[in-house]
């Protein structure tokens, strides 16, 4: 199972492939700034806002502005956890599992039970 940065795992199930990850974080960043803070009433702590806008890293907050811009769920297993991210009304919405390592992602592309 190859592992790969936060965003780059992201890429590789909208697009295929891992070198779209600069894009994903940009536009990710770019939804949550154009979204949650200019103008708004942002809730998060502003140590929060300003680590989702600089980290190369993905967070949590990225993950579930991620899961809102493509109506999707996000799983993400670390250890025998399972944290899920997305909020949707339609049951029908696809689910996206990674694997956590460290700071590395592996997308989940079967489960064996």
């Amino acid at each position: 199972m190859q592992k790969f940065s936060g965003f780059a795992s992201l890429a590789i199930f909208v697009a295929g492939n891992e070198e779209y990850g600069f894009e994903i974080q940009k536009a990710i960043k770019t939804y949550f700034f154009q979204n949650f803070v200019t103008g708004k009433n942002c809730k998060l702590s502003e140590n929060v806002v300003c680590e989702t806008l600089v980290t190369n890293e993905l967070t949590d907050v990225h993950l579930s502005v991620f899961s809102r811009i493509i109506n999707c769920f996000i799983g993400v297993f670390e250890g025998n956890h399972l944290k899920m991210y997305g909020t949707s009304n339609d049951d029908q919405s696809p689910t996206m599992l990674l694997k956590k390592i460290g700071n590395l992602y592996s997308p989940v592309t079967k489960i064996q039970y």
